[in-house]
């Protein structure tokens, strides 16, 4: 008896492709190669699997609704962006008015501690003036440590899935955030925003 044969998958290209085209063949697709990507980002945000399948399913909406009229480059940092928005938005959205422990809120609560809090945060954000500041710095930091930080503070992963996908420990992981916000708080006050 022979083994089955796995099932190939379209390229990128071929799935942007069939959006513009509009052929629904092209939800079925990123479902196929994205999905658990997809599920994996909302989970870490709404822990709720509830909250996370329907926030993969308006995922797809939000896909097909958006190319066109865009065109990503890189189609998984284009599924990943809309996911990770779709899920905070929804968060948010769920939790206005009480405080449920998610691995986002977590991640909020560590950055709390080096991010600016005064009630021109959000304004300097936009502005472009923190986030290039903070852009700069993850794209300073050595390939583990900019997924280290990247993994635990843009798609609330947990520490240990991290610590697991380096083959390292807990511990190890939790030192090098540590270092990691340590370096960036100094930054950012030597940058003139106040903490």
């Amino acid at each position: 008896m022979s083994e089955p044969i796995a099932e190939e998958r379209l390229s990128d290209e071929k799935i942007v492709e069939l959006f513009w085209q509009r052929d629904e063949r092209a939800i079925g697709e990123t479902d196929a190669k994205y999905g658990g990507y997809i599920g994996t980002i909302a989970f870490n945000i709404l822990s709720d699997e509830s909250d996370s399948e329907e926030c993969r399913n308006d995922v797809y909406l939000a896909l097909w609704n958006s190319i066109p009229p865009e065109r990503p480059k890189k189609l998984s940092a284009f599924v990943s962006t809309v996911a990770r928005n779709l899920a905070i938005d929804r968060y948010r959205e769920k939790n206005r008015q009480k405080r449920v422990p998610s691995e986002l809120s977590v991640c909020i609560d560590e950055l709390a501690e080096i991010i600016p809090c005064t009630s021109n945060v959000e304004n300097e954000f936009e502005n472009g003036e923190l986030r290039r500041l903070i852009n700069g710095f993850v794209r300073g930091l050595s390939k583990r440590r900019r997924y280290i930080f990247v993994f635990r503070y843009y798609y609330a992963d947990p520490v240990k899935r991290i610590a697991e996908t380096l083959s390292v420990s807990e511990p190890t992981v939790k030192k090098e955030l540590q270092k990691i916000k340590k370096q960036l708080r100094k930054l950012i006050e030597n940058s003139g925003f106040s903490l």
